[in-house]
């Protein structure tokens, strides 16, 4: 797999865009099934706990928040339009 450039996928010091493998449902939802971290690491979304419109205060910018497990940790993933993105602590 290539190396893949940090820079590319920041928006601003705090928000990471990243590649994620979804489903979109004819109802509409969209089920995230797994991400690709910048160093190029794959990680399955082990479970949705929820979703809810929301704004992000520390990355900027208004999206849909999703609760999900990933290896047995609760983490925050972020759809805004199109474009999915986390948080960098």
């Amino acid at each position: 797999m290539n190396e893949i450039n940090y820079k590319d996928y920041m928006d601003n010091d705090k928000k990471v865009y990243i590649p994620v493998l979804e489903v979109r449902r004819t109802d509409g939802s969209i089920l995230p099934k797994a991400l690709r971290w910048i160093d190029g690491t794959i990680y399955h979304i082990d479970k949705i706990l929820g979703n809810e419109p929301a704004a992000t205060l520390k990355g900027g910018g208004i999206g849909v928040r999703y609760r999900v497990i990933i290896e047995g940790r609760e983490k925050e993933l972020w759809l805004e339009e199109d474009k999915w993105f986390v948080i960098k602590k």
